[in-house]
């Protein structure tokens, strides 16, 4: 597991576990990573890429995602109250990037 940093690209990466309180992240990138039991309250994703990236049981509320993408992410058993998804980078091109929130 590695430390979550600004400018980082990550590939194939399972977190588990993390708390990460108003984090500040710029510029990364996340391809097919796993995100479980992370606590990223009041944290902010700044420019970054979510590409078919899953979060399991993490608390993401308050989170600021300006410019961030997100393409193909799954949100299982999430708690994700007060985002605003206005502020992410939604690209035309792809009406298809799909986000999942499952309750089981």
């Amino acid at each position: 597991m590695e430390k979550i940093e600004s400018n980082e690209q990550y590939f194939e990466e399972s977190f588990d576990k993390q708390v990460l309180l108003s984090l500040e992240i710029s510029g990364s990138e996340f391809e097919e990573c796993e995100f479980n039991d992370c606590d990223f309250s009041s944290a902010t994703f700044s420019r970054c890429k979510f590409l078919n990236c899953s979060f399991n049981r993490c608390n993401l509320s308050l989170i600021k995602i300006p410019h961030t993408r997100f393409f193909e992410v799954g949100f299982v058993e999430c708690k994700l109250l007060g985002v605003d998804w206005t502020m992410a980078y939604w690209p035309s091109f792809h009406l298809d990037s799909e986000l999942k929130f499952r309750f089981s």
